[in-house]
């Protein structure tokens, strides 16, 4: 276990490295730590729910939405904010669908789909369990050259039309209340809040607060990532 550990930090470390630069890299680990010791978050959970009326936004024609295939890892590991190669393969490994959309000029757009389990650092084990009925789609991000093209609303929607063949009933992602595009964006596709989360770390020692917003997931959603903490 804990060679494990080892060699997946040292395998980030020469990443990081390699993607940023010596100095950088080091300035990055520590806003990383310092955010471990102390920081503050507020989210907004927000839902689609897919058994009623929603928007049908369009991709741009030239571009498609599919899985990501082990050939796509080294070009989205270069996007900024996304994670490494080792980690994007341990997830798919796991069971969780790494989605892109892409096409003549390469990757424009990555999110992750989760089923029946999703990180949430602000949760007990850094992790909610979930009903088969709901997915959570995390870490949305498109490229920046491919931006304001409205390809993450065209995405989602693509997205949900799959999800909801297979028997989803709704998704739900979380955005930092500072992000007000993706704010828009979402609103855009169809998503409503359904819960407030805050996160407040001193020194080691969590406070969590969730509050639902409503009806749909929010109550859901709020007692998975409270329940359980101790602090």
């Amino acid at each position: 276990m804990v060679l494990r550990a080892g060699s997946r930090f040292c395998e980030r470390a020469v990443i990081a490295i390699r993607r940023h630069g010596a100095r950088r890299a080091v300035a990055r680990a520590a806003r990383r730590l310092v955010r471990r010791l102390h920081t503050h978050e507020q989210h907004t959970w927000y839902e689609l729910d897919l058994r009623v009326s929603r928007p049908r936004l369009a991709l741009p024609q030239d571009l498609r939405l599919r899985l990501a295939e082990d050939a796509d890892l080294a070009q989205i590991e270069a996007l900024p904010e996304t994670t490494s190669v080792p980690v994007m393969r341990r997830l798919r490994s796991e069971g969780h669908q790494l989605w892109i959309v892409d096409g003549r000029s390469g990757v424009g757009f990555v999110c992750w789909v989760f089923r029946t389990r999703a990180p949430v650092a602000a949760a007990k084990g850094r992790w909610i369990d979930l009903p088969d009925s709901v997915v959570c789609v995390e870490d949305s991000l498109t490229a920046p050259a491919m931006r304001g093209r409205g390809i993450a609303p065209g995405a989602w929607c693509a997205l949900a039309d799959r999800l909801e063949a297979d028997g989803v009933q709704a998704l739900v992602t979380k955005v930092e209340h500072w992000n007000r595009p993706s704010h828009r964006a979402l609103a855009k596709t169809g998503f409503r809040p359904t819960a407030e989360m805050k996160l407040d770390r001193a020194w080691g020692r969590s406070r969590v607060a969730a509050t639902p917003l409503g009806g749909g997931t929010g109550a859901l959603l709020a007692g998975l990532i409270v329940g359980g903490r101790q602090g």
